[in-house]
């Protein structure tokens, strides 16, 4: 009788965990499901400018209108260490060298390409 009573303690918990872990997984599947955040990514990747750029531009969210978009400038990365990173030889010149600012001119394009090409996928075909 002990035995059928551990089976049954044990199937109870192995049943609990099981039905935990499909909730956990349904519930991340509803969280990611995001099929208009993937065309706008992949809008963005198939772009052959984006493409030969090495940072990935990525929508994370849409909310109310409003995409979420990362971005290489940030308050902690400033533009002009982030190009000293990705090119190496302007990570010793000043802000104001001619290199720089034609190096930041091309990423703001580029920000404005991924910007165009999000609204234009946000709107469809």
């Amino acid at each position: 009788m002990l035995s059928r009573l551990a089976y049954s303690a044990a199937a109870s918990t192995i049943g609990k965990t099981v039905s935990s872990v499909g909730s956990l997984v349904l519930w991340w599947g509803i969280a990611n499901w995001a099929p208009r955040i993937w065309h706008i990514n992949g809008v963005l990747d198939a772009d052959p400018q984006l493409s030969a750029f090495p940072y990935r531009f990525r929508v994370l969210a849409v909310s109310d209108g409003t995409a979420t978009v990362t971005s290489p400038r940030t308050p902690d990365m400033p533009a002009v260490r982030f190009l000293g990173i990705l090119r190496p030889e302007l990570a010793s010149r000043r802000e104001d060298d001619p290199a720089v600012v034609a190096a930041q001119q091309d990423l703001a394009a580029l920000q404005g390409r991924a910007r165009d090409l999000l609204l234009a996928a946000a709107r469809g075909p």
